[in-house]
């Protein structure tokens, strides 16, 4: 087991955004993962309220992946601390209100740093997926900095019922992917 220290707690606090890094890269790329990622998209008014906008089955993924750093051998405490920070800064970088300095994105995701993710333009959208560090979009080439477009959401959606977010992706997904299987 990996003994708490400042060191332990860095290297987890790496290992967990790569892999946030990871499952929200691989989400934008599967259209299965898409399905229920494209519920926090769908916030067409970015705000702290968008931090929490997530498919209930998209949270169920994701407590399936990051017990990794559990298995790896990561105290709980330890865990639970970076899990708590990560939650937290998840909500503050969906703020259109926050603004930081432009020279803290050279490590950090910051509130400008992410809302160009959350842009209609599909350049943009596929890009700077990181959570807590920006190391990793500068790292695979999904980093960008110009924000083209200053429309949010998803292009020709929006949706008020809480229950038609989570199901119209659904339905589009079964439209689009098994219907073609099954006709």
């Amino acid at each position: 087991d990996i003994q708490f220290s400042i060191v332990s707690f860095i290297l987890c606090l790496f290992l967990f955004d790569f892999l946030s890094y990871v499952a929200h890269r691989l989400n934008h790329h599967f259209p299965f993962l898409w399905m229920f990622h494209f519920v926090h998209h769908s916030d067409n008014k970015i705000n702290l309220s968008t931090g929490f906008r997530s498919s209930f089955f998209e949270i169920f993924i994701l407590t399936l992946l990051y017990p990794i750093i559990l298995i790896i051998g990561f105290p709980f405490e330890m865990f639970f601390i970076v899990f708590v920070i990560f939650s937290i800064y998840q909500v503050l970088m969906h703020s259109r209100y926050i603004g930081l300095p432009r020279f803290l994105e050279i490590i950090f995701v910051t509130p400008q740093y992410h809302l160009i993710h959350h842009s209609q333009n599909i350049k943009n959208h596929n890009s700077n997926f990181g959570v807590l560090f920006s190391i990793w979009d500068r790292m695979f080439g999904t980093y960008t900095k110009n924000m083209s477009g200053n429309l949010f959401g998803v292009k020709d959606y929006y949706q008020s019922n809480f229950i038609k977010v989570h199901t119209d992706p659904m339905v589009d997904y079964y439209r689009k992917y098994i219907k073609p299987l099954i006709s």
